[in-house]
């Protein structure tokens, strides 16, 4: 199996009919990853490392609770669970390289961006990292969907505070972006995820 990338707490290998397989790390190929992830800075990777560990011991309820909250898996690539935490999942295209998408192509990312955040608030879940150059991407039939799916959260409260602090203005992808694709994001995200969208389709 060819290996296409990895992440915190996964390896990700292509196999056939347009699928990945997610396939949980080694303990010490996790720590590695976030070691060089921080740096090395052996204080901040050792703390992200044993929050990592917490948050694996939760993950397959997590997962459960996700996929019993979501009726449409297509925007989660239609993940299919081998046992609690391994599992398969359409090939998409993910977005890397954004800043070399035209200001055209970039709006329409954004907006998609937006329409995903508020389905998935219809289904009072949130992703908590808006990493949109590595969690998300288009599947074939050109629909944004969200791959990294373990970090979404529940609370309706967490969401409040990340909108009332653009928390999305912090992350790294933003912050490498060309000064004219910055305002279309901030002006679409201060359009569209506010908190009265946020309660618009997150109904208690």
């Amino acid at each position: 199996m060819k290996k296409l990338g990895e992440g915190y707490y996964y390896n990700v290998y292509e196999i056939e009919n347009s699928k990945v397989i997610k396939k949980v790390k080694s303990k010490i190929r996790m720590y590695i990853f976030i070691l060089i992830s921080n740096y090395f800075n052996l204080k901040n990777a050792k703390k992200e490392y044993n929050s990592a560990l917490e948050n694996l011991k939760s993950l397959s309820e997590k997962y459960k609770n996700i996929l019993n909250s979501i009726k449409d898996k297509s925007i989660l690539g239609n993940p299919e669970f081998i046992d609690d935490l391994n599992y398969y999942q359409d090939k998409i295209k993910v977005i890397k390289k954004i800043n070399k998408f035209s200001d055209q192509e970039f709006e329409k990312t954004c907006l998609d961006f937006a329409k995903l955040i508020h389905i998935l608030w219809s289904y009072k879940l949130s992703d908590s990292t808006f990493k949109l150059r590595n969690n998300y991407g288009y599947d074939k039939n050109g629909n944004l969907i969200i791959i990294d799916f373990d970090e979404i959260i529940f609370k309706k409260e967490e969401v409040k505070g990340q909108i009332e602090n653009k928390f999305w203005l912090t992350r790294y992808f933003y912050k490498i972006l060309s000064e004219n694709k910055k305002e279309i994001f901030k002006r679409i995200m201060d359009a569209e995820i506010n908190l009265e969208n946020l309660n618009k389709y997150w109904i208690d």
